[in-house]
């Protein structure tokens, strides 16, 4: 999964004005599959990532954040919510030490409901325990073309 998010890291070059651009959804389209990310155009700020192999039905995610007592190898389970539908994601958390960033890393099915939630209207509620953040979705499901058509909805 890392290999994922670096992959999608690099195609990403840090601005001069970091402060001046907001986050907002982002496809990208590689030789072997695609990702939405969720950060700030032409920069290293990625908050959230889904990518995807070519044909897979398997989504990467990773979400940084930094849970309460962070430590590598630690488990936690991350809700995505959307409206009425959530979806469950087991995580394991990694710090990368380049960036000095922690991150949650696991894996779920791209079905219906997963693609409803990264790609409906509102916000996508991102809970790790007690602590949530909401990420607006607009502009995500344009910005999701590329990984639905790449990847197998399960």
């Amino acid at each position: 999964m890392k290999a994922s998010f670096f992959a999608v890291l690099a195609m990403v070059v840090l601005p001069t004005d970091l402060a001046a651009q907001e986050r907002t959804s982002i496809g990208h389209s590689y030789e072997d599959g695609a990702a939405l990310v969720y950060g700030v155009p032409d920069s290293r700020d990625m908050t959230l990532s889904f990518d995807c192999a070519t044909n897979s039905d398997t989504l990467a995610f990773v979400y940084a954040f930094e849970p309460q007592n962070a430590s590598d190898g630690m488990k936690v389970e991350v809700l995505l919510r959307s409206g009425d539908v959530a979806v469950p994601v087991a995580t394991v958390g990694s710090r990368l030490e380049m960036d000095d960033i922690f991150v949650l890393e696991g894996e779920l099915k791209f079905d219906s409901r997963t693609a409803g939630i990264i790609t409906s209207a509102g916000f996508l509620q991102i809970s790790v325990g007690e602590q949530s953040e909401g990420i607006p979705l607009a502009g995500s499901r344009a910005a999701a073309t590329s990984l639905l058509d790449a990847c197998i909805q399960s």
